[in-house]
Parts: C-alpha cells; structure tokens; sequence
C-alpha cells in the first residue's frame, strides 16, 4: 500500500484517493460484481457502500473511465503482482492453500461486456458463437 501512496495520490478529473480506488476494486471481487461498469452503478447508487469503500457518500463517486486507468497504473507499476504476491503468501501463512496446490491460470479470454453488431457475425463452424436478438450466430 506505501508503494501505490507513494505515487501521485489523487487520480481522476476530481481526484479520488488511490486507496478508496483500491477498495472499491476489492470489493468488487468480493461481493462478486461482475464488472467495472457494475462496480461504478453499485458505487453510484449505494451510498452506503461508496462510504464503505472510502468515498465521500455525498459526492459522485469515479466513472468507468477513472477505474480503467487506475487499474493500468496498478499493472504497469508492478502493484498487482505485488498485491496477489502478498495475499498469496497471508493465506498459506494462514494455512488457507498449500504450496503444492497453487496455480494460476492466466490465459487470455476474449470477452464482450457489449452487444457484438450483427454484421461482425458469421455463420460457420470455425468461430466462436454469440447471441444476438435470440438467435444463434457465430463470430467471425
């Protein structure tokens, strides 16, 4: 956490804290939000749980946009791997997970958080498929 404070502290056209940032991202994964477009209508919406995670409940809190980019900065500065490093190391001190069984799976899966356009749609065996207005179609 000194490293992430040790950068600029504030981030966002408001400035928000890095820390209340953090938090919300937590968070995020704990209450099992699926996306960072949830995360900020649960921030929006829910004051009590924008105070929870650190942000003025009277003000707005950090549009999709602020979250992106303070994400980059975790991942370009080394604070995400630090921060998995150090929670992966509490819980097998805790004795939640042994050495032996620790992996991570890290392959990259193309996802759309958005409707794919019909015309981006092909119909064949060799693309992944997607839904669009019922039916079923394939990627091209």
């Amino acid at each position: 956490m000194s490293k992430l404070e040790s950068q600029d502290v504030r981030t966002g056209p408001r400035g928000y804290c890095k820390r209340a940032m953090l938090y919300a991202v937590i968070a995020r994964i704990v209450e099992k939000i699926p996306t960072i477009k949830a995360l900020c209508d649960r921030l929006r919406d829910d004051a009590r749980f924008r105070y929870n995670c650190g942000f003025d409940p009277y003000q707005p809190p950090p549009s999709q946009a602020t979250f992106t980019r303070f994400m980059k900065q975790l991942e370009e500065a080394g604070i995400a791997e630090l921060l998995f490093q150090q929670q992966r190391d509490k819980a097998m001190a805790l004795g939640l997970i042994q050495k032996e069984n620790v992996s991570v799976d890290a392959t990259h899966v193309k996802a759309y958080e958005k409707a794919v356009a019909r015309s981006k749609c092909k119909k064949d065996d060799s693309s992944p498929s997607c839904e669009h207005r019922g039916q079923q179609v394939l990627l091209v």
